[in-house]
């Protein structure tokens, strides 16, 4: 599946063969959306392309027949939609609001849970996160949530929150996670590329060139089991492009496309195990 920001949504049945476009939803500013492993579940959320501020706000949209109609769960509001998750059976999806809230279903979407504040007013931070990516294992029991200076996760499904307040972030961008879990990886815009295997320690992405620093990156994915990362930055003070890691994140490598190792790369996936 995929989607056009002020266009529609894209569904393919085929390995990507074929597309089908969708007219249910109609066209919108579309920014993320999730799918369950055999694909007949999908979340699609609606907002801003640009994680800097909000100018739009939209629905969330859920599919359980493959993508062929959409419901919209107007009685989620009108938000400015970060980007959603979903667990590989779609019983459990998460989404994120910028400067607003986590919102959690553990039926398929039947019903929600919003997290507006993770730490329940027992800190001393601002109960206002600008969220920006979330990301959930495949049974739906763990749950990591990125805003812009910190990364809350969840053990229960969204029932209580915990954070490591001892690590500094700076303009978190996006986040992956493993299927069981365990393994995560975030990047930074104009900062690092960061992976754990606990959520609580963390390590500065390596490749023996140092050039893994201040890159403007966009986003982050990862295989299943976690051996595999990619991520990818855009071009801006360094030369950006595409990044590869085929031991968990202990070593990177950098690819080239068509010859030329500076793309402005702003998404990427990757397949299974």
């Amino acid at each position: 599946a995929a989607t056009v920001s002020s266009g529609s949504i894209y569904t393919s049945a085929d390995s990507g063969a074929s597309w089908t476009e969708d007219a249910t939803a109609g066209a919108r500013s579309w920014v993320s959306i999730a799918m369950s492993a055999d694909g007949q579940r999908l979340t699609a959320v609606e907002g801003s392309g640009d994680p800097s501020y909000c100018s739009v706000y939209g629905s969330l949209w859920t599919s359980s027949d493959f993508g062929a109609s959409w419901t919209e769960q107007a009685g989620l509001g009108s938000e400015c939609w970060r980007g959603v998750a979903m667990s590989g059976d779609g019983a459990t999806v998460a989404a994120v609001v910028g400067e607003g809230s986590i919102w959690v279903s553990t039926d398929y979407g039947s019903s929600w849970s919003e997290t507006s504040d993770p730490a329940g007013g027992d800190d001393d931070y601002s109960t206002t996160y600008n969220w920006r990516a979330v990301a959930v294992s495949s049974d739906g029991t763990t749950i990591a949530a990125a805003h812009q200076y910190g990364l809350w996760t969840s053990d229960d499904s969204g029932a209580t929150w915990s954070t490591d307040t001892s690590y500094s972030w700076s303009d978190l961008r996006d986040i992956a996670m493993s299927d069981d879990g365990y393994t995560l990886a975030v990047v930074e815009y104009s900062g690092n590329l960061r992976t754990s295997s606990d959520g609580y320690n963390w390590n500065d992405a390596y490749n023996g060139y140092n050039d893994l620093n201040s890159q403007d990156w966009q986003a982050i994915a990862m295989s299943a089991d976690g051996g595999t990362m990619v991520a990818v930055a855009t071009t801006g003070y360094n030369a950006g492009g595409f990044y590869l890691s085929t031991d968990s994140g202990a070593n990177w490598n950098k690819a080239v496309f068509g010859g030329s190792a500076s793309l402005n790369l702003v998404d990427v996936a990757v397949a299974g195990s």
